[in-house]
């Protein structure tokens, strides 16, 4: 945050809703200290206020911790942390004078800093010049070797936390983001990124930080110190993107463009010091400020033209004395990196399972309870054990009494050394002459993070198996979130955990999600219904339920769906200040998807993605990224995913998942690479050869490269294999497809003699071999090859199993009006296409569209295709645009051609 002395437009000004009750209550409360002057825009995690300090009369700046913020730190907390800042005296560093709350909100107070921000220079200027972008960064290292010395991380360098006055830069706000980490109360396990707002900012920000490392260290600060050198000297940034997540992927995993490539005069010692800093291993950058002021120190002369001045006179006697002072500072350093690391937190350990769960032996208070200890791990270990995917670690923690702290510490090692993932660690205490209280834990050992503190049990020493499975529910509800490995600690509810039987039916609904069979869908919307009955005031299972149909449910026109999700906004959203953070992007989930506002939905999935990257929306966000046509970006994710743990302990390689191959070869397809098309295609039949999907795939690549010849024998197999599940595996429209495919890659001869194989298949069933679907796909067939009559007489009979106010019934007769040239007929019908509202993924917008591209109206149509995009109508439909026969009039139109262009 910048503090300058123009006065702010009123575009900086915060328009929140709180803009006109906060300034009141801060003079209400400290108007007798400070006379407040006037609100500074763009301070991020807090309200900014310039006031006079009347006891001095000098300028400073009054920080109000954000009200989102507030609300889960502990104020008292918070200013222990803060004093802890306050000892910072150095010369570029910005000191807090003073902090205290104003109605539960945090407040610091800073002094007011005459000059300009770092960004608003950068803004107002670009690069800067050779000599003053060293002393910046300079000075700002200094700042950093003093903090880090006395153990403090910035943890968010930026341009607008450095400040120009003068000659001098100085950094403020040290400290402040770990003081509002350190004072969270939410739930022991969170940071604050969990609860949603970043530990940092993701354009300066360190990949270990992005990631969520605790291990994250004062290295972190110098990354973000070359980031900010890197922009000082480039005049811009070694990355950017439009969205947090493309800022974190490309600090994660992509190199930075070379410094010396973007400016050719900085002096190469200087790139390569930048450079290094933007190591993604903190190992490989400069491993302290100190080291980073060295260098610089043998570039102090540099002019303002960028040239390094010759070494002057006092060369040899700096060459004499460096190894003493190196020696020294090496000392110095070691000691502020031994006491970092003593500090550190424990490294995680990827490979742990959170399956497997280690019950350490439970610590007695006395010797009175002993043998109810011994009982009570008997009794944990066998309930425990009867979890579907759990496998209990054989390796147990002396009982020994200790402290809870060590007992933790200690069962967390041992956990680490048996490949378990989860611990639960238990007190037992003496309660009269004949009960116990069980005071027991669950930890997170891949973090060392305590999940939750499960409420004190109170068990009668002689109490029966039945008794001690009523007891240890909360226990269980616990084990069973956080050792699934789909869901984990973060998806832990806040408060009292749910009932055991409830969590039980949400996981047996998650984990058949995984796989693609009927009976499997109809599995996940019964147990997932099953939860939410059983424990009202588990909104995950409720918010799970929501989000898993909109997955499973892709008919055109389902009330059924809507009405769910009605009922989930209505129950949970008075709950809203009570969900965790990834039960509030489940919530944004259903919502966006009941608004039909597919770029809120993939937001929501995103964060889905961060903080349950095992979980089935994580998996499902490829596919959403084909949706909202970014499919190279969908193929970088697919190409680096890691293999998923199942719930049986067993890790399965991305590249055996068919669905990831079915993604591959759509995108492949709309980018037109359909030689990896089909290399792709090849792959899912290799592992479900028996399905005509797949099948179907190869004869997509087939076509599109006018292989008649492997068209020939595919369509020959497709006879011989049965139909599936889906409308349209069968092999009468998998005929038709391919006919059109080639039509469209220039082949209409091939095609029409294509087309009549699938019209010969298609007039050859039996009526009991004419479902409602295969019926559907005939009619369209007709419709393509211009037989209007036949194909309403065909139709005819599907009005009644799907209904006459059905969009795909609907939608088809407008279509045939339209192209009979019964623009009366064709208007009415769009007209009921449109009081539909919203079907879920735009399926009567898609249909008004393709009437409005059949009557000629292109612009009409274009707009209702882009609709129907944003209401969610998905990639299934954008990769046909170029062949589907209502398309066709769209051909050429500029608008239409921008459609069919990758984003992303």
């Amino acid at each position: 945050m910048a503090y300058v002395c123009s006065t702010p437009s009123s575009a900086e000004v915060d328009q929140d809703s709180d803009a006109t009750t906060l300034p009141v209550r801060l003079n209400e409360t400290l108007g007798a200290t400070y006379g407040f002057e006037r609100e500074l825009g763009g301070g991020g995690m807090s309200r900014v206020f310039v006031a006079v300090e009347r006891r001095f009369d000098r300028r400073v700046v009054v920080k109000v911790l954000a009200s989102e913020l507030a609300a889960g730190v502990s104020a008292e907390r918070f200013a222990r942390e803060v004093k802890l800042a306050a000892r910072l005296q150095q010369a570029n560093i910005v000191p807090v004078f003073d902090s205290g709350q104003i109605d539960g909100l945090p407040y610091y107070t800073m002094p007011w800093i005459e000059g300009e921000s770092l960004r608003a220079r950068l803004d107002a200027r670009g690069a800067l010049p050779i000599s003053e972008s060293v002393a910046v960064i300079g000075d700002v290292a200094k700042a950093l070797s003093y903090a880090h010395a006395h153990g403090v991380v910035h943890r968010d360098i930026k341009p607008e936390n450095v400040l120009l006055s003068g000659h001098t830069a100085v950094v403020t706000d040290f400290g402040i983001a770990k003081a509002i980490s350190l004072s969270r109360t939410l739930a022991p396990f969170e940071t604050l990124t969990q609860v949603g707002t970043s530990l940092g900012t993701p354009a300066y920000m360190a990949p270990e930080q992005a990631m969520g490392d605790p291990a994250t260290d004062h290295r972190a600060d110098l990354y973000a110190l070359g980031v900010v050198a890197y922009e000082l000297l480039a005049g811009g940034r070694p990355f950017t993107g439009t969205t947090v997540h493309e800022l974190v992927r490309a600090h994660v995993t992509q190199a930075p463009p070379d410094l010396a490539a973007r400016r050719g005069d900085v002096p190469p010692a200087l790139a390569a010091l930048v450079m290094r800093c933007l190591e993604k291993e903190p190992a490989g950058r400069p491993q302290s400020a100190d080291e980073v002021l060295a260098t610089l120190e043998r570039l102090h002369d540099v002019p303002s033209n960028g040239q390094v001045a010759a070494a002057d006179v006092t060369a040899p006697m700096r060459r004499m004395l460096f190894p003493i002072v190196a020696v020294a500072v090496a000392l110095v350093v070691l000691a502020v990196a031994v006491t970092l690391w003593s500090r550190r937190a424990p490294t995680p350990v990827a490979s742990l399972d959170p399956g497997r769960v280690l019950v350490a032996a439970p610590t007695a208070a006395d010797s009175s309870t002993r043998d109810a200890a011994a009982i009570t791990q008997t009794a944990i270990s066998r309930a425990i054990g009867d979890l579907q995917y759990v496998r209990l670690a054989e390796a147990t923690v002396a009982g020994d009494p200790m402290g809870d702290e060590d007992s933790d510490a200690a069962a967390t090692r041992t956990a680490r050394a048996a490949g378990a993932g989860t611990v639960v660690t238990t007190r037992v205490y003496p309660l009269g002459a004949d009960s116990t209280r069980l005071e027991m834990r669950v930890l997170d050992a891949t973090t060392g993070d305590l999940v939750r503190a499960v409420p004190p049990i109170r068990v009668a020493r002689s109490a029966s198996d039945s008794a001690w499975t009523v007891a240890l529910d909360p226990l269980l509800s616990t084990v069973a979130i956080s050792a699934f490995p789909w869901l984990g600690p973060r998806a832990m509810p806040l408060g009292a955990p749910p009932r055991y039987a409830a969590v039980r039916e949400l996981l047996i609904s998650i984990a058949s999600m995984a796989r693609a069979d009927s009976a499997s869908r109809a599995a996940t919307l019964l147990h997932g219904e099953r939860a939410a009955e059983l424990d009202t005031t588990f909104s995950q299972a409720l918010l799970w339920r929501g989000a898993l149909r909109s997955m499973l449910v892709v008919t055109n026109y389902n009330p059924t769906t809507r009405a769910l999700f009605d009922t989930v906004i209505a129950t949970v959203d008075p709950r809203r200040d009570r969900l965790n953070p990834v039960e509030v992007a489940l919530y944004d989930f259903v919502a966006a998807a009941r608004r039909g506002d597919q770029g809120s939905v993939l937001a929501a999935q995103r964060r889905l993605e961060e903080l349950v990257p095992d979980g089935p929306l994580a998996r499902d966000l490829p596919f959403r990224l084909l949706d909202v046509n970014r499919p190279r970006e969908a193929l970088a994710l697919l190409e680096r995913a890691k293999p998923m743990r199942g719930i049986d302990g067993k890790l399965s390689e991305p590249s055996e998942n068919p669905l990831q191959w079915m993604a591959r070869a759509d995108a492949y397809h709309f980018l037109r690479d359909h030689r990896a098309e089909r290399d792709a295609a090849a792959q899912l039949r290799r592992l479900r050869p028996d399905l005509m999907f797949s099948l179907r795939y190869q004869l997509k690549a087939a076509a599109a490269l006018g292989d008649s010849a492997a068209v020939e024998v595919l369509l020959a197999e497709a006879r011989t294999l049965p139909g599936g599940p889906q409308s349209n595996e069968f092999f009468g429209d998998v005929a038709m497809q391919t006919s059109q495919e080639l039509e469209a890659h220039g082949h209409p001869a091939y095609a029409r003699s294509v087309m009549r194989r699938a019209m010969e298949w298609f007039e050859s069933r039996r009526p009991e071999e004419r479902p409602w679907r295969v019926q559907l796909r005939h009619a369209i067939a007709l419709y393509v090859t211009g037989n209007y009559p036949a194909a309403l007489d065909t139709l005819r009979p599907v009005a009644a199993s799907i209904g006459e106010m059905n969009p795909l019934h609907l939608g088809l007769v407008g279509r045939i009006a339209a192209a009979r040239g019964d623009t009366a007929e064709a208007q009415r019908i769009d007209a009921q296409l449109a009081s539909l509202g919203n079907t879920l993924i735009g399926s009567n917008t898609l249909e008004r569209a393709f009437i409005a591209s059949v009557l000629g109206r292109k612009d009409d149509a274009v707009a209702l295709l882009q609709e129907a995009f944003s209401q969610g109508m998905g990639f299934n439909i954008r990769w046909r645009l170029h062949w589907l026969t209502d398309a066709k009039p769209l051909r050429g139109h500029p608008a239409f051609e921008r459609l069919l262009e990758p984003q992303g």
